[in-house]
């Protein structure tokens, strides 16, 4: 996934799927967001019409805030109910085959043989954030998740076992060898 995030393939697609991957949007969410959605003053971005019409706020890392305002000095999104992602076949926002078909090339161009989706952006988020240390629970509220079960399928997909000390070890750490 870190290749088509640091790949260069234009600035709209770059500022879409980095939006995704920085905020573990789903796609539909992405098509939805508008430019007052994002709230570079506390850093996160609003959530609208998520999954069972929920909102939600989620992060909006520094990367994505300068990719975005680069994004938006070169395309000028304006629309009438003020989307930020707007197709220039249909002139109105986006549809969730748009981005999936351009991930497809965007893939295809990259060389990745792995069948991966713009929904796999999402997991990463999750399980990165995961192996980084972010609480099960926080992670819940970022993905917009009713219940902790469907955040929970992110633990088995994380190596969380990575940075963890043995007690034994820390105890040793400790200068303490008699113990």
């Amino acid at each position: 996934m870190k290749l088509v995030i640091k790949k260069d393939y234009g600035l709209k697609y770059k500022a879409m799927f980095m939006t995704v991957y920085g905020g573990g949007l789903r796609i539909s969410e992405l098509c939805n967001l508008k430019t007052s959605d994002i709230d570079s003053k506390n850093m996160r971005i609003l959530v609208r019409e998520g999954k069972e019409s929920k909102y939600r706020y989620t992060l909006l890392s520094q990367t994505n805030l300068k990719i975005l305002r680069e994004y938006f000095k070169v395309y000028r999104p304006n629309h009438k109910e003020n989307y930020l992602f707007i197709s220039q076949q249909t002139n109105d926002k986006y549809t969730v085959s748009g981005p999936e078909i351009a991930f497809r090339e965007i893939r295809k161009k990259a060389g990745i043989t792995r069948r991966v989706t713009v929904h796999g952006l999402r997991h990463n988020f999750a399980t990165d954030l995961i192996e980084n240390g972010l609480d099960i629970l926080h992670l819940q509220k970022l993905l917009g998740h009713s219940g902790i079960r469907s955040t929970m399928e992110y633990l088995h997909l994380a190596n969380v076992e990575k940075d963890i000390v043995s007690p034994l070890d820390r105890l040793y750490e400790a200068g303490d060898e008699n113990a």
